[in-house]
């Protein structure tokens, strides 16, 4: 389903839009509201509400997000890595599959969610490849949770997004 690397985008000049303030609010929500965005960010949710499983995918983005000037206990860079399946058409529609920490447990949540835009605002670097013909997000769906990509195992400090991608 993946071809070669098309094109690199590195350093996008624009401020970022992302806050370390939204970062912290999230680490500080209960549990009961983290098991809520699992859920409505969930496979499962996405299969039974998105328009777009059976779209087709025209390119794939691996996306290096900033989270502005946050770092890691070991004082290592805070990007988030995400990748985001550009949809065919007309519109400017991507779905974005990000797994990401909630701190409930060691292991990963996969969100996977339907965007109305190619390019993030807190994209640092950006990395495009093809995608052979007629192949939809469901195909990708089903290759990550065939290969057991869904149950992903963060690091203990909530570390991995870069290594899942």
């Amino acid at each position: 389903m993946s071809g070669q690397s098309s094109n690199t985008s590195a350093s996008r000049s624009s401020p970022s839009r992302a806050s370390a303030g939204s970062e912290d609010k999230y680490a500080d929500s209960t549990v009961s509201e983290k098991m809520a965005r699992r859920d409505a960010t969930s496979m499962a949710t996405y299969y039974n509400t998105s328009r777009n499983l059976n779209r087709e995918v025209i390119a794939v983005k691996i996306v290096v997000h900033t989270l502005g000037s946050q770092q890691t206990h070991d004082g290592r860079s805070g990007n988030h890595w995400s990748i985001f399946l550009i949809l065919a058409g007309a519109e400017l529609r991507s779905v974005r599959l990000n797994m990401m920490s909630d701190g409930l447990d060691d292991r990963g949540h996969l969100e996977v969610t339907d965007k109305t835009f190619h390019v993030t605002t807190s994209t640092l670097a950006d990395f495009d490849y093809s995608v052979a013909p007629r192949t939809t997000v469901h195909n990708f769906c089903r290759l990550i949770t065939g290969n057991g990509h869904d149950k992903y195992l963060m690091s203990g400090t909530g570390n991995g997004c870069r290594y899942w991608v």
